[in-house]
């Protein structure tokens, strides 16, 4: 009768111990439907003229299909800008201002990641971009004159994802753009790179 009862209470541990695992594996699965914000800061490498950069900050949303520990997923994101520039100068006797600023920028991407344990992700991605650069010109006595001009290229980055809950997971990213359109900054391209923290909730 001991013998059995230690069997039975083995049974039943073992039991509550799958049924544990099961529901942690559950609880921090990177599958299905996302949304989330995202901050952080960016810069414009320009060799013809000035760097541009300031702080970043937007929305992200996308699906993730798990398969064993490799992930497969498409994400959309869009991002309001700070990343800007002035600078003045005298030019025979005239003062003149220039301002840039990045407006915003936007992505959709794929995502390849590969997954540690059940609540850590690492994932590379990449994907299409687009911009939008507002150009103002000022001289003294002479008025003003601005542009805004649309950029778009490639966009590849990586970053890391960790699940801290059923619902949640914090990333931490880096991605860096191609503006393949005319640059107002004196140069053939417009490269932007770019660092941020996000939060997502998944919709289970």
């Amino acid at each position: 009768m001991r013998k059995a009862g230690l069997i039975a209470a083995m049974v039943a541990l073992s039991t509550v111990m799958g049924a544990s695992v099961t529901c942690a594996q559950n609880a921090s699965g990177f599958d299905g439907f996302y949304v989330g914000a995202h901050g952080g800061y960016g810069k414009v490498d320009n060799d013809g003229g000035e760097d541009v950069e300031g702080g970043i900050g937007g929305l992200h949303g996308g699906y993730n299909y798990v398969t064993g520990a490799m992930l497969i997923g498409i994400e959309g994101d869009y991002s309001w800008s700070d990343v800007s520039y002035e600078r003045s100068e005298n030019i025979l006797g005239t003062d003149v201002d220039y301002s840039g600023s990045l407006s915003y920028f936007a992505s959709v991407r794929a995502r390849l990641g590969w997954l540690y344990g059940s609540r850590t992700l690492f994932y590379a991605t990449a994907g299409y971009s687009w911009s939008e650069i507002e150009v103002e010109i000022s001289a003294s006595g002479l008025g003003s004159a601005n542009e805004s001009l649309d950029l778009s290229g490639a966009v590849l980055g990586g970053g890391v994802e960790y699940k801290f809950s059923n619902a949640f997971s914090a990333r931490l990213e880096g991605l860096h753009y191609w503006g393949g359109n005319e640059d107002e900054l004196g140069d053939d391209e417009a490269e932007t790179n770019i660092i941020r923290a996000g939060l997502s909730y998944y919709l289970k």
